[in-house]
């Protein structure tokens, strides 16, 4: 049942077994366990019932350290960054699970094993059970066409990626529908929390809800909470509810906020083909709104002769790519004009087409993304260019703070500061001469695209996947939530986002982030049946 701020009462607080702060991917998927049972459930989003401009001001942020979209990358509304999402699925790989020598802080406290099944419910979540076993393997015709371009096989694994698209955005209306049908469960909308307030003991014992429309507040009390705000939004909010805590919930021990990360974008190089051909970016699977696209990612034994995190790679045919033909020309500008000042210009320059071009990407409704990419699969083209992205080491110092600045409800924005360290560099370095040299040896003649900037560091793009600032652990020195995603210190608290990711891997963090909703979503009714919450 969809329920508008406005409607609650004034004077009395609202009770629920359960309440979701969120209503994106993690939220409605830890929601979806309880639909039509006997829980009273609470969702809480601080947008509308469908995206509205004026809701993206509280995205607003103050960013000191690489540029990173924090507005225009999420989206406040019943559905959350569903509305922008790609539609892009994969699991993460056995290797990310496991602490590796050479990435330090690396290794989460669940194996790939404990996921396995509820990836499969993940799949049934977007209503796409059926496409489960397009992870194991390309279709042989993709695999053949890779063959003929003669893309390096003995260094590098070809990973397939789901394109659900129009899939997925036809999917969120339903969502939307169930959630309204739902007897047992109330959306509240326009509905942004500003403080999660505790109880002695340390137990959350209600959350404080502000609507855009006023200055009234209302109260959500529950037995168990859980924050599905986002890799950004939720390490925010558990950092300004500061009534009890000075330093915030769940941050005892500093760890709350750092450890940020995304996946770099950074192109690499391009590459003739032999002849005109097909590229296989896009092969169409059985219902017409599925596709599947490969990646290609470094072998395991490979990754740690080179001490590689799990970086990957993708193709793109540089005809159409109209980021690389504007970057070019940026280029031009400035090997004809140097200077210190139009240097820096050019890096902010090319990060902004870059920016923009994925901007109007998100906005192209999800069909015609759709017809556009399958127009592509059925073209020839002459060269393919290799975009990276890349698998950050987690840092420390790489980190969400609170800026002195605040939103129009009186909380502080957010204060990102996205790094690279030395680690990351050296390892993007080694890993971008073996994309070079393995082209090579296969026969390509293979153009730097410098994606080195003036001052000679990298020129990256963030994919909009914020990660690992509520890092999980089974020891609270290392982390902000247990395996079960519940903050350490605070027994009715849990985390559900991508956030909580230990290390990134390379896959898009909507299908992990899904399966451990679900996974979430069990365990929170077994807490609530056995009476421990």
């Amino acid at each position: 049942m969809l329920v508008d701020f406005g409607e609650l009462s004034e004077d009395g607080d609202v009770r629920y077994d359960l309440c979701i702060v969120g209503s994106g991917a993690a939220g409605l998927a830890v929601a979806s366990t309880f639909w039509d049972g006997r829980r009273a459930v609470c969702i809480v989003e601080s947008g509308a019932a469908s995206p509205q401009q004026r809701y993206q001001s509280l995205n607003r942020a103050e960013c000191v350290g690489l540029d990173y979209d924090c507005v225009e990358s999420r989206c406040r509304a019943l559905g959350g960054t569903l509305h922008m999402w790609s539609g892009t699925c994969a699991p993460l790989d056995p290797i990310d699970f496991r602490p590796r020598a050479w990435v330090p802080r690396s290794g989460w406290p669940i194996d790939r094993a404990a996921l396995q099944p509820h990836y499969a419910e993940a799949a049934a979540f977007f209503g796409a059970p059926e496409t489960m076993g397009v992870f194991d393997t390309l279709p042989d015709a993709c695999e053949r066409q890779l063959d003929r371009m003669g893309v390096p096989t003995p260094e590098f694994d070809r990973k397939p990626f789901l394109l659900l698209h129009a899939h997925v955005a036809a999917h969120v209306g339903r969502l939307r529908k169930k959630v309204a049908a739902a007897g047992n469960v109330h959306c509240i909308v326009d509905a942004t929390v500003v403080d999660i307030a505790e109880r002695d003991g340390g137990a959350v014992d209600h959350i404080v809800l502000r609507s855009m429309r006023g200055d009234s507040t209302r109260k959500v009390r529950a037995k168990a909470f859980v924050i599905c705000a986002g890799g950004l939004e939720t390490p925010r909010l558990l950092l300004a509810s500061r009534q009890r805590r000075e330093t915030g919930i769940g941050n005892a021990r500093g760890l709350v906020g750092r450890y940020f990360m995304d996946h770099p974008r950074i192109r690499s190089t391009a590459f003739p083909l032999p002849r005109r051909m097909q590229a296989p970016i896009l092969t169409q699977a059985r219902n017409g709104s599925v596709g599947l696209r490969s990646g290609f990612t470094v072998t395991e034994s490979l990754q740690e002769k080179l001490e590689l995190a799990n970086h990957c790679f993708f193709l793109n045919p540089v005809s159409v790519d109209l980021e690389a033909k504007a970057v070019r020309s940026l280029e031009t500008v400035r090997r004809a004009e140097p200077g210190d000042d139009r240097a820096e210009a050019f890096s902010r320059a090319r990060v902004g087409v870059m920016r923009l071009a994925r901007r109007g990407w998100r906005a192209m409704p999800a069909r015609l993304r759709l017809a556009f990419e399958s127009g592509l699969s059925m073209r020839t083209f002459k060269q393919l260019s290799v975009v990276t992205k890349i698998e950050q080491v987690p840092n420390p110092a790489s980190a969400i703070t609170l800026s002195t600045e605040t939103d129009r409800f009186g909380v502080p924005k957010l204060r990102l500061q996205w790094r690279l360290d030395d680690v990351d560099r050296a390892g993007i370095a080694r890993y971008h001469d073996l994309i070079g040299s393995a082209f090579q040896r296969h026969g390509h003649a293979t153009e730097e695209l410098s994606f080195l900037g003036p001052g000679g560091d990298y020129i990256v793009q963030d994919t909009a996947h914020p990660m690992g600032a509520t890092r999980m652990s089974d020891d609270p020195q290392w982390g902000v939530v247990d395996p079960n995603l519940k903050v350490f210190g605070v027994p009715n608290l849990f985390l559900c986002s991508s956030s909580v990711f230990p290390s990134g891997g390379n896959a898009n963090p909507t299908f992990t982030i899904v399966a451990l909703a679900k996974r979430l979503g069990h365990h929170l009714e077994a807490q609530l049946a056995a009476g421990r919450l």
